[in-house]
């Protein structure tokens, strides 16, 4: 038995101990530590998870299990131009205190403002899509943190450096903003400069420049003149003051903002305090011998050879030990046997190295703004830092640190055996450094640069495609039973709070107390137009607790249950007992992603949705079922179903009666709510307490839910993928029967171009040019090939109706309607988009709307 296994079943034996003394706050502590270690078996996260259960019933715990996630980079095939990406949950690396905190002051309308409104795809360009380190590190926390809050679509790619300039384009139209992270795409993708002199006044890109001087010296002519021309077109992002001269020095930026980077600073002072706590005897203090670290990358700039030569020097007439920590990049600088090599290590086990250290010496030759500088002196460590490093200057000053002048081994010597005399760091000045280089603080100055910047006519333009539909009113049902969802079930629902929203959660009675249901408030009501917070008996499952909230609704608001609402229904779900935590996860989170998402996912789907009278369900096609296994086997439902089925009149039509497992879908109040609503709603009494695995009334509403509101109309599947595919256009078939169809090429070539023919339809093709008379002057427009988001929102002025080809998926506008395959081969089986010219896809458009001569 291993000594990793040893101290899980010594953590799992001080859990029960804990639970025996009901100090459920300490048990719940030591669940979070055990439930974070990497590798555990499914036994013991399923364990973990039904003691979750235990602690859930005596308490309320809003906050969810902190972890990190070791993400692999995906690899892009090679005819894509693109070498590596990540998307949308793939910037999911840590969630923690610190974080959440963050996003709690977002959500509360506390912190500035993020990005603009109108911002919904975000796409960073960097090489070394990882975490861990390098200049990718300080961007991920902001991916992290827009992941964890919601509604945005991101994307992280490195381009090969052979892609095509059209490839480029293609990649980046699809998207709002565009940072491109670190200069080594820049110098390196030859045809991406001459991308960004040709679209940056369409698509707003930011330059995060990590480098100096010093890198810029060995770049050759060709590279620098790309660094110039993205300086000339890109607003710049620094980390260090110093660089101002360095960037301005080659050209001028539009903009240039120190935003400096950031670390996990109340992190680190949390877990610094923890394990001093826990085992004082690991503390820094003072000994004969001091060590010496120093933690990063072995390469030139960081120094690793001047290291070697300070530690021989000082140890002359020393006593110290010199560490180095980090990965041995560089093959041919020689490893010293006089230098302590643990080799490259995890982050935790980083901090270990630190707290176990009396001195930090930052050799590094070239170094922007280090932060395991700041992280060193938060675990305790005094620091010996260069001048020429742009975080040196916020040190000045402060306990237990020397800035040194100069790269001299026999100057170093002196200034350790200086530093030895000096007292540790004090608290103050951590907490100052803290809050200067935060995660808070940082995120504030990021955004920031970036509101002040963004010019207002792209944003505008954005608003207009993207809420080109009415704002549409919708009731969302929560029930939060597992409280430390609440994360995740908040980060989804940032998808719709552009619409009109009421919001109604039901809390389980155990877990109501009046802070709990304030906190909940607190984290909705600036988001939604109505919030409610009501207490339920566990009684159910999700089922009896929405019954609850309609009959609070039809006492104290009961326009929000008005027939032109749409009916967003959700839960916590987990499953723990039928299905095992790894299981019902995966579940949960299939469901959600489906019904929300992105802002840009919700917009389409919902547009569908309302402006399509014949659809009475919508969720995620994976979860549409006819019979759950146990149905199949035991047949538990079958008898209250029946008497469901006749209750509520569902017709009794052929075929097998389908419903959504999970009980989370998309639904119209006036096909749901009302029916339910016209009989006397099912009492508290009719539902047995507590959890029950099959044969009660609960799991037989969970399939009549869906029977109610998809008798006499569709159900709409939502695919995994292509949110663009909820607009097609069946839904215009046959609607211009006997009129003939005129074509506009040049629309603007004749002046007294309108629609003045009941008779003829008019369809434009071209929409390059917008005139000033043009609003809604066409009835239809087709969009075939590649266009800017100009051209998307002129199409969108220009014609009552615009149609694409499926190909186009990135148009933002939730109201175009798609043209695919599947339609097309009703005409001809052997058809597709790509084989198809303009004309031949203009005629089986015009056959598919009914039209007649359709070259009038």
């Amino acid at each position: 038995m291993n000594s990793h296994t040893n101290e899980i079943i010594e953590d799992i034996s001080l859990y029960q101990s804990l639970i025996k003394k009901r100090q459920f706050n300490m048990a719940w502590e030591l669940l979070s530590k055990i439930h974070g270690v990497k590798n555990l078996s499914e036994e013991l996260a399923d364990f973990f998870a039904l003691e979750n259960e235990v602690l859930q019933h005596n308490g309320v715990n809003f906050k969810n299990l902190e972890y990190q996630n070791k993400l692999i980079t995906k690899k892009a095939s090679d005819h894509s131009g693109i070498k590596q990406v990540r998307i949308d949950h793939e910037h999911d690396w840590y969630f923690n205190d610190e974080v959440a905190q963050c996003i709690l002051k977002s959500w509360r309308k506390i912190s500035p403002q993020l990005l603009p409104s109108s911002i919904h795809r975000l796409l960073v360009i960097g090489n070394n899509l990882d975490m861990s380190t390098g200049v990718f590190r300080p961007i991920s926390h902001v991916l992290n943190f827009l992941y964890h809050h919601g509604g945005f679509n991101l994307s992280t790619i490195q381009f090969n450096n052979d892609i095509s300039k059209s490839e480029i384009t293609k990649n980046l139209e699809a998207f709002d903003l565009i940072i491109i992270n670190g200069i080594q795409q820049v110098c390196h993708v030859k045809e991406l400069t001459v991308w960004l002199e040709d679209n940056s006044t369409n698509i707003p890109v930011y330059g995060y420049v990590h480098e100096t001087k010093w890198i810029f010296d060995q770049l050759n002519q060709t590279e620098i003149q790309r660094l110039k021309t993205f300086i000339q077109h890109s607003h710049i992002l620094l980390c260090s003051k110093d660089q101002v001269s360095d960037i301005s020095n080659l050209s001028k930026a539009p903009s240039m903002t120190v935003v400096h980077n950031p670390t996990l600073c109340e992190t680190l002072k949390k877990n610094h305090k923890v394990t001093n706590l826990r085992n004082p005897s690991r503390l820094n203090h003072s000994t004969q011998t001091t060590t010496v670290i120093m933690v990063g990358s072995i390469i030139k700039r960081k120094g690793y050879e001047f290291f070697s030569e300070c530690a021989h020097t000082a140890n002359r007439n020393g006593n110290y030990i010199f560490q180095w920590v980090g990965k041995h990049r560089d093959a041919s600088i020689r490893l010293d046997p006089e230098i302590d090599y643990p080799g490259e290590v995890a982050s935790k086990e980083v901090e270990m190295y630190l707290r176990n250290s009396n001195i930090f010496f930052l050799s590094s030759i070239d170094d922007t703004f280090p932060l395991v500088v700041v992280e060193a002196y938060i675990n305790g460590c005094k620091l010996l830092l260069p001048k020429t490093t742009g975080i040196a200057k916020y040190f000045k000053n402060l306990s237990g640190v020397i800035i040194y002048d100069r790269h001299d081994a026999d100057h170093i010597a002196i200034r350790l055996k200086e530093l030895q005399e000096y007292p540790t760091p004090t608290t103050n000045d951590q907490e100052l450094i803290s809050k200067n280089f935060g995660l808070s603080t940082y995120l504030e100055r990021f955004f920031k640069a970036i509101n002040q910047s963004i010019y207002e006519a792209h944003t505008q333009s954005l608003s207009k495609l993207y809420e080109s539909q009415k704002r549409q009113k919708i009731t969302i049902f929560l029930h939060l039973y597992h409280t430390d969802l609440v994360f995740e079930l908040s980060r989804e629902l940032e998808a719709i709070v552009n619409h009109e929203c009421t919001l109604i959660v039901t809390l389980p009675t155990s877990k109501s107390t009046p802070g709990s249901i304030q906190w909940l408030e607190s984290i909705f009501i600036k988001r939604f137009n109505k919030v409610f917070v009501i207490p339920c008996d566990n009684r159910g499952l999700d089922i009896y607790p929405f019954f609850k909230s309609i009959e609070f609704l039809v006492k104290h608001q009961p326009e929000a249950l008005e027939h032109d609402h749409l009916i967003l229904k959700i839960h916590s779900k987990r499953s723990f007992t039928s299905s095992g935590i790894i299981k019902g996860n995966r579940w949960r989170r299939g469901l959600l992603k489906g019904l929300l998402g992105t802002r840009e996912n919700c917009s389409k789907l919902i547009s569908f949705i309302e402006s399509n009278d014949s659809i009475g369900l919508a969720a995620p096609e994976q979860f549409l079922m006819d019979k759950s296994l146990r149905d199949l086997q035991e047949s538990n439902n079958k008898f209250s179903i029946d008497q469901l089925i006749e209750c509520y009149g569902i017709s009794q039509g052929e075929g097998t009666k389908k419903f959504i497992r999970g009980t989370m879908f998309w639904t119209k109040s006036s096909l749901l709510i009302q029916p339910l609503t016209r009989h006397k709603l099912p009492s508290r009494e009719e539902f047995p307490p507590g959890y029950s695995s099959d044969g009660t009334l609960a799991h037989a509403f969970e399939r009549i839910l869906s029977y109610i509101p998809l008798d006499q109309n569709s159900f709409l599947p939502i695919p995994k993928k292509a949110p663009y595919q909820y607009l097609t256009v069946e839904m215009l078939n046959n609607k211009e029967i006997g009129k003939s169809l005129s074509i506009y090429s040049e629309p603007f070539v004749f002046p007294d171009i309108a629609i003045s023919d009941a008779s003829k339809v008019s369809l434009c093709t071209n929409f390059e040019y917008l005139s000033k008379d043009s609003k809604k002057l066409f009835d239809y427009g087709l969009l075939v090939d590649e266009c800017s988001f100009k051209e998307e929102e002129n199409a969108l002025e220009m014609c009552k109706v615009v149609i694409a080809i499926d190909a186009l998926k990135s148009l933002r506008s939730p109201s175009i309607y798609y043209l695919n395959d599947s339609t097309i081969q009703k005409t001809n089986k052997s058809y597709t988009l790509k084989n198809l010219s303009r004309d031949a896809i203009i005629d089986i458009l015009s056959a598919h709307l009914g039209c007649i001569n359709r070259r009038g």
